[in-house]
């Protein structure tokens, strides 16, 4: 029991924030991150993405986080950029946003 309290006091003392007693989904970070979430969902419906943007300029807005699939061919190089629920980078099985690439240009993108 001492212990324990010895622990806590120490915390106190060096200004320990209560933000790492809440769960995460209280916390300032979660709240951020949902904000980023809900701007990127928008970028989808106020054509702020569309068809034809290069990748530089979808960079700019979306982030890159990712580390793309990529294949080379006599046509060119095709990138495909997969984000899950949260607008994270992400595995093709749990891929939520899929935007496909095309020497630098997004040829389409789907939102399962």
């Amino acid at each position: 029991m001492k212990r324990l309290l010895l622990i806590l006091l120490l915390f106190v003392m060096a200004g320990c924030d209560s933000e790492m007693f809440k769960p995460y989904w209280e916390t300032e970070a979660y709240k951020q991150e949902r904000l980023v979430v809900k701007d990127r969902q928008a970028m989808l419906t106020d054509g702020r993405i569309y068809i034809g943007m290069t990748d530089g300029k979808f960079t700019r807005l979306w982030g890159r986080d990712i580390y793309p699939d990529r294949s080379t061919s006599i046509y060119g190089v095709a990138e495909i950029w997969k984000f899950g629920w949260g607008c994270r980078s992400t595995s093709w099985i749990r891929a939520h946003y899929v935007f496909h690439f095309d020497n630098g240009i997004l040829t389409y993108w789907s939102e399962n």
